[in-house]
């Protein structure tokens, strides 16, 4: 085993750790998509996400059309609708959902501001979904109310912020998705993969710096203890005090002064 390997695990580690922790939380928004032949009066229930409270805006969703007709989308009365879950708004919109036209749906949602006519913003933008109060559904529909082109429009929205969960076309009419939200913190941390994946983290990161201080602790004083003892081998010799009563150049005969 190579010497240094210490030191080239603490390097390496934390780096494929990184990639794991990227590779799990890779950006993946959830999103609603459509694939849908236009036609005059004809409506679609796209399914929908469940926003949270917040103070402005709860969310921030991004649409992609691509129109497959001749003729410019403006020209065409197609509207993206959002319906909110409160009994006063989609709670109205559901139950008279079969028995309404397009344009009846399409006044409901203009009535609540919430309304998008495609085509006259490009083939992308976005939308802010405002909410003050409480956590619910958000119903997003796609209307045709006037004369257009019989030709296949593809459509797919992405929650880029604030969707706590999503649902499917024509699901959820009487039920909300909204998550139970728990009650502690340690309940809602401790079933995410992700707060296990941190905290193995944390822990190897710490082991791994300890011991990198560890063995460098233990080389410095190596280090240390071998300088000493050079010094004390490599030098000049020891001095000998000179005493007068020791007369010089007979080691052998001293003698002493009377």
């Amino acid at each position: 085993m190579p010497r240094n390997w210490p030191a080239t695990m603490v390097t390496v580690l934390p780096f494929l750790l990184i990639v794991a922790v990227a590779a799990e939380f890779s950006i993946n928004y959830p999103s609603l998509e459509a694939e849908v032949t236009l036609k005059a009066g004809g409506y679609w229930h796209l399914g929908g996400f469940c926003f949270g409270q917040d103070d402005s805006n709860v969310a921030r969703l991004k649409v992609q059309v691509d129109w497959k007709g001749s003729r410019p989308l403006e020209d065409a009365s197609v509207y993206l609708v959002g319906f909110d879950g409160r009994e006063d708004r989609w709670g109205v919109a559901s139950e008279t959902w079969n028995r309404t036209t397009c344009e009846d749906k399409w006044q409901m949602a203009v009535a609540w501001d919430s309304s998008t006519k495609l085509g006259t913003r490009g083939q992308a933008f976005v939308v802010k979904v405002l909410q003050k109060t409480g956590v619910r559904d958000w119903h997003f529909v796609l209307l045709s109310c006037g004369s257009v082109e019989a030709v296949e429009l593809q459509l797919k929205i992405q929650a880029e912020r604030g969707a706590l969960s999503y649902f499917e076309a024509n699901t959820h009419f009487d039920h909300s998705s909204c998550p139970v939200l728990p009650t502690s913190w340690w309940q809602q941390a401790s079933s995410a993969l992700g707060f296990w994946v941190m905290l193995l983290i944390v822990v190897v990161c710490s082991f791994c710096m300890a011991f990198f201080i560890g063995c460098s602790v233990r080389l410095c004083g190596l280090q240390e203890y071998t300088t000493t003892v050079d010094a004390d081998v490599v030098g000049k010799p020891c001095e000998i005090l000179h005493d007068e009563n020791i007369a010089e150049g007979h080691p052998h005969h001293l003698t002493k002064e009377l």
